[in-house]
């Protein structure tokens, strides 16, 4: 009976991983919309281990017909796992004429232990897809819509099931119109100033380029690989071992109450016969809209490191 009454106030009252979080949103489709929205989802707690969690969240969606196209613990931590998927109608939406919608190509489940619990989260798929499509985004809403109730629908049965937002700021609250022009502070990085990390003769050769990298490289390991149909898009999922590696970004990402399983691998992204990146000091605030100034300002090193170990992929 105790038990019980404490994944009730867990639901009530939550702490840890979702303290301050709000209900959970429904899909929106309109760009005019004022409503903030957060970087995850908080599922829920399982209440048994990562394995176990982990174990029941893959034959879930397998039976969903979603697919997973990575899995791994970031930053070796067993405390921690990551789920990769995706499915037709989420690459219907990585095909949209938005450079940068291949980045939506594939979604990420977190499992995470914080002492005796074991959370449950995924990306908010409406966050990101504002931030990555911008205006493009209404053409698209629906498909991403019929992506996201699938997902939640594939989640498992949990000891306490919260389905509410976390990961944001409530003294930045991220609109879908502060999302679409979305960068830290004036003058710094935003969505359109993508780092160019080499440019090939044709995009056969700059995915041949990745691939001899991958092989070539120990500090940095593909965690997932997506094709995006009749498009020349491939977005890879690198994990990053060694300075400024994962558990470093994890350490700048969790200064606050909320753990950002969810944020890792860092991606890369073949775009016809480029291989581009999304600049640090966009996609890790992006992640984390509470980052103190502080934290920021430390992303100019890691930004510079984090390059350069991604441009020797394909130098």
């Amino acid at each position: 009976m105790k038990k019980i009454l404490f994944i009730l106030l867990l639901a009530l009252q939550p702490v840890g991983l979702i303290a301050g979080s709000s209900p959970a949103p429904v899909l929106q489709t309109s760009l005019r919309d004022t409503r903030p929205l957060e970087p995850y989802i908080l599922i829920g707690e399982s209440g048994k281990s990562v394995e176990r969690t982990a174990k029941e969240l893959i034959g879930r969606l397998f039976m969903r017909n979603i697919e997973i196209v990575g899995k791994y613990h970031p930053a070796g931590d067993s405390n921690r796992y990551v789920i990769v998927v995706t499915d037709p109608n989420l690459l219907a939406v990585a095909g949209s004429s938005k450079e940068t919608a291949g980045y939506l190509a594939a979604m990420r489940i977190a499992i995470t232990r914080v002492g005796e619990l074991t959370y449950v989260s995924c990306q908010e798929p409406e966050y990101w897809a504002h931030a990555y499509l911008q205006e493009d985004y209404s053409a698209v809403a629906g498909q991403l819509a019929i992506f996201r109730r699938k997902l939640l629908r594939a989640m498992p049965k949990m000891r306490g099931r919260f389905m509410r937002p976390y990961g944001g700021s409530a003294a930045r609250p991220m609109t879908p119109a502060k999302l679409r022009t979305f960068h830290y502070r004036r003058r710094t990085e935003s969505l359109e100033d993508l780092i160019t990390l080499a440019t090939f003769g044709s995009f056969e050769e700059a995915v041949a380029a990745m691939q001899t990298g991958l092989e070539a490289l120990s500090n940095l390991e593909a965690v997932f690989e997506v094709a995006v149909p009749g498009k020349q898009v491939r977005l890879y999922g690198i994990s990053l071992e060694g300075d400024r590696g994962e558990q470093e970004i994890l350490n700048l990402l969790e200064i606050d109450r909320f753990r950002h399983t969810g944020a890792l691998p860092y991606e890369l992204l073949v775009t016809g016969n480029q291989v581009v990146m999304l600049p640090i000091r966009y996609r890790l605030p992006l992640n984390s809209p509470s980052m103190t100034k502080k934290t920021f300002r430390k992303l100019k090193t890691y930004q510079e490191e984090i390059t350069r170990k991604m441009a020797g992929l394909v130098q």
